[in-house]
């Protein structure tokens, strides 16, 4: 979180390696404030080996060395444009 950009950084949580998919946020609260997800951190979903697919959002202008390194299952990559239906 970094308070003066009002943005946020998605990291690695060692838990996370036994998820099966990942849409991530475009946006999160924290005590009632809200911070837009830009970057991935590096090795954010490294070894998530049963990850088939992710989710993500317009706001990420970034994305860490190695962040989906050994996601050998990985099938499917969403990216959000950002543009909204005519």
């Amino acid at each position: 979180i970094d308070s003066k950009t009002l943005t946020a950084t998605l990291t690695r949580d060692n838990s996370n390696s036994a998820i099966t998919s990942a849409d991530i946020p475009a946006s999160v609260s924290v005590d009632g404030v809200d911070y837009a997800v830009t970057a991935i951190g590096d090795w954010a979903f490294y070894g998530c080996r049963s990850m088939t697919s992710v989710s993500i959002p317009a706001s990420i202008r970034s994305i860490g060395a190695f962040a989906f390194a050994s996601c050998t299952a990985l099938e499917c990559v969403s990216v959000s444009s950002g543009r909204g239906a005519a």
